[in-house]
């Protein structure tokens, strides 16, 4: 599958060009484009900046992981080898200051006193989580 295959599922699509497209979340109802879907050498990447999680979105439309990556290869000589494929230093930036803006709007209501809800506290972190694990991969590990 491709990601027109995903984008074909999904209400409210907006077409950013090479960027991507912005779309409802279909797992969470939202009415605003909150999920990012791109597609890189036919690897599709989906983010919610909700906080769903790519398996719920996909759950939503009614498909899998698997159906975010290319086949793999069928020659012998190939099989078991990771295909590796570079994501553009652009996405990934863009992922990572959606979940610091998260926490950062989190923030700005505990510093002005506000009470922060239990949903907005386990959405932080998520986005914590999800840092910590590009870091992680930034490093190589």
């Amino acid at each position: 599958m491709s990601a027109l295959d995903l984008i074909s599922r999904l209400d409210g699509v907006v077409d950013k060009g090479a960027a991507g497209w912005r779309a409802q979340c279909p797992a969470h109802g939202s009415k605003g484009p909150s999920l990012w879907v791109t597609d890189h050498d036919g690897v599709v990447g989906v983010h919610c900046f909700a906080g769903c999680s790519v398996e719920q979105v996909l759950s939503a439309v009614g498909m899998e992981m698997d159906d975010l990556f290319p086949p793999r290869p069928k020659d012998p000589a190939e099989v078991g080898k990771p295909i590796r494929r570079s994501i553009p230093a652009q996405s990934v930036l863009e992922s990572v200051a959606g979940e610091a803006l998260i926490v950062a709007l989190v923030a700005q209501d505990v510093f002005d006193g506000k009470r922060v809800a239990e949903t907005d506290r386990k959405r932080v972190w998520t986005a914590l989580q999800r840092l910590n694990a590009a870091v992680e991969v930034a490093r190589g590990r």
